[in-house]
């Protein structure tokens, strides 16, 4: 059932809150723009950053935050999780919650970038913020033009605030209690962590097309050498 209590099912067009499976899809629309040559893997990237820049203090700028470090969550940064807004809530932008005016913290650096490995949303948040100064895009419009669109997928979006044509047929998020949650979800700024609403034959499509780009084959996401460098 799509919410405790409901006699609705879930049917294959369900929408279903993906969490931080939305970091590979976002890791893809980062990818696409460096084989745009519009980013490059190892820059520092406070070259491209517009309105917000990485602060670099003391000995922590001895190395720089690259777009490769912040994908395999090596830059440096600590986690800014946090439970979400409710749908009656106001949803902070991308630079408010970098500059921890939402519910998580502010995004900055803990460790020297590229000594170790830490899982980090605030680092997929620096990304998020990196594709929208680059792209002039929403991030939601762009990763439905850089993946959603060329993978197929029919209904997956990253709009947290779904319009009825999608509501009506998403699943509801539950408590730890199995009681739905107000509004039907958490709703978040942090788009690129936490934003996919996806069916589960869209992930499969997203798959298929990473399968078929490390094989090299018509269809793919990417170029294989890019591919790789995801997976």
């Amino acid at each position: 059932l799509r919410k405790a209590g409901s006699p609705d099912p879930v049917t294959a067009g369900t929408l279903f809150q993906a969490g931080s499976v939305s970091k590979p899809l976002a890791a893809v629309a980062a990818m696409r723009l460096v084989e745009a040559g519009k980013l490059s893997l190892d820059e520092d990237v406070n070259l491209r950053l517009a309105s917000w820049k990485v602060s670099y203090a003391e000995e922590m700028g001895r190395e720089k935050v690259t777009l490769r470090r912040l994908l395999s969550h090596t830059a440096g940064f600590g986690d800014n999780y946090h439970d979400g807004y409710l749908e009656r809530e106001a949803i902070p932008t991308t630079l408010e919650s970098l500059e921890g005016k939402g519910k998580g913290r502010k995004a900055q650096l803990e460790r020297i970038p590229g000594s170790g490995y830490a899982y980090s949303n605030a680092g997929y948040l620096v990304i998020q913020k990196l594709l929208e100064d680059l792209s002039g895009k929403a991030f939601p419009d762009l990763l439905r033009d850089a993946v959603i669109v060329p993978a197929g997928m029919q209904r997956a979006t990253f709009e947290m605030r779904l319009p009825k044509t999608l509501r009506e047929d998403s699943a509801s998020g539950h408590d730890l209690e199995g009681q739905p949650i107000e509004g039907g979800w958490r709703l978040y700024a942090e788009l690129a962590s936490a934003g996919l609403c996806t069916t589960a034959s869209d992930l499969a499509r997203f798959l298929v097309g990473m399968q078929k780009s490390v094989r090299g084959e018509e269809g793919g996401l990417l170029k294989p050498e890019m591919a790789r460098d995801v997976v």
